[in-house]
């Protein structure tokens, strides 16, 4: 199995070049060289759910503004009795009336 990098960086910045490793330490190695490489599997997978999301909700968007946008109805904005406080045409720009 390849080993991480970061992991070979460490070990050759606080080992001896030629040092006989140890079974007991071999095995602590091996334990953190693959908790090293899951870590960098779940962040490239966190990263690509990410990324759907990200687009599956621009999706989203685009497709709610072009639903909005092709209504001819006239959009109004109330407060809670009912006056009108601004509106929105099809042909309009959001105005404040009255």
């Amino acid at each position: 199995m390849e080993m991480h990098s970061l992991l070979k960086r460490q070990l050759k910045k606080f080992s001896r070049e030629n040092a006989v490793i140890s079974q007991e330490w071999q095995n602590l190695i091996d334990a953190v060289n693959n908790a090293y490489l899951e870590f960098d599997a779940d962040r490239r997978m966190l990263e690509r759910a990410l990324e759907l999301s990200s687009q599956e909700l621009l999706q989203a968007n685009t497709e709610m503004r072009a639903v909005i946008q092709s209504f001819p109805d006239v959009f109004l904005w109330l407060d809670t009795s009912g006056t009108i406080l601004s509106f929105k045409g099809s042909s309009t720009f959001e105005i404040s009336p009255w």
